[in-house]
């Protein structure tokens, strides 16, 4: 049995479950823990929920002028680099599969909620690696972690919810209000993310949320202005829901183009953000997870229990 196969509480729980969840995080208060200064040509890796943070936190190295790239958990053992960055909420054996490798690194760094004393994590440790702690300890009873990779991004992003906690309750009930106009039908349908200027790699966590709490869909991610090539003539004549990422700051005009070409099945449902880069996204994290409450409890989703339950064996052990 894998560690996401355990279901805690009956499929009816789910809304309350995400609710519950979604709504501690608007009042967590926890100061994250700051990062190391990165050394050299950084490698950053993550997977599941965890893939996320750990994108966010290699575009932020590189906006900041630092040598980092995201790399798929499958291509540490093979990354040349002179440090290691791996996000993991609760070390899934995949995720120890960049842990064995961890050695080929001169510097080595764990963010991860797993508790210190965990042997996987002593042994890390032991072998001169550096682990950055974050709530929560768990997450059971979902498929999808929410309060982890929040505040994992928090860390990548060397924020605090403590801060950005304002913002985010606000920008929760803006959601409440978004999800109050969309049916269960179209909650149910085909969604994308679109994205302006860097918000590409930062969308990420938020698609792999949608995916893992409804899977009824792997929502794409689109460049506002890249639509027209390709996805436009795509999805012409197909109903579609489009989350369109707005931030501070950004080119009215663009999002107000895009609007245009929309088609009459299609619907954009914006995620205005007040705040500008990096810090928009937890406010658009915050509106992602009013909709999906609201689609929990339309009855849209997963639920406590999910297809595949047990089948994933043979992929999700490795590494362990």
């Amino acid at each position: 049995m894998t560690a996401k196969s355990v279901a805690v509480a009956a499929p009816s729980d789910a809304h309350r479950l995400f609710s519950d969840r979604a709504r501690a995080l608007l009042d967590e208060r926890c100061i994250v823990p700051a990062l190391p200064a990165a050394l050299g040509k950084v490698c950053v890796s993550g997977i599941g929920g965890s893939e996320g943070p750990a994108r966010v936190h290699a575009a932020a190295l590189r906006a900041a002028g630092i040598n980092a790239s995201f790399v798929p958990v499958s291509g540490v053992p093979s990354e040349v680099a002179d440090e290691l960055r791996l996000f993991s909420q609760n070390l899934s054996p995949n995720a120890c599969l960049a842990l064995t490798a961890a050695t080929r690194f001169s510097r080595r760094v764990l963010v991860t909620a797993q508790a210190p004393a965990d042997p996987k994590v002593r042994r890390f440790v032991d072998g001169g690696g550096t682990c950055v702690f974050h709530p929560p300890a768990t997450e059971l009873g979902l498929l999808v972690r929410i309060v982890g990779p929040t505040i994992a991004t928090h860390v990548a992003l060397g924020t605090s919810p403590a801060v950005l906690g304002d913002r985010a309750r606000t920008a929760f009930e803006r959601g409440r209000a978004i999800a109050a106009t969309i049916d269960a039908g179209a909650l149910s349908g085909s969604v994308a993310f679109v994205t302006s200027g860097d918000g590409g790699e930062r969308a990420f966590g938020l698609r792999w949320k949608w995916l893992e709490t409804l899977g009824v869909c792997d929502p794409p991610i689109y460049d506002v202005l890249s639509f027209i090539h390709g996805p436009f003539q795509l999805w012409h004549d197909r109903p579609m829901i489009f989350f369109s990422l707005r931030s501070a700051g950004d080119d009215a005009a663009l999002w107000a183009a895009f609007a245009k070409v929309v088609r009459p099945a299609q619907r954009v449902v914006a995620f205005e953000a007040t705040a500008s880069g990096p810090m928009a996204w937890f406010e658009h994290d915050a509106i992602e997870n009013a909709l999906l409450c609201r689609a929990l409890e339309l009855g849209v989703g997963h639920g406590t229990s999910w297809r595949g339950v047990g089948e994933d064996r043979a992929m999700y052990e490795i590494g362990g």
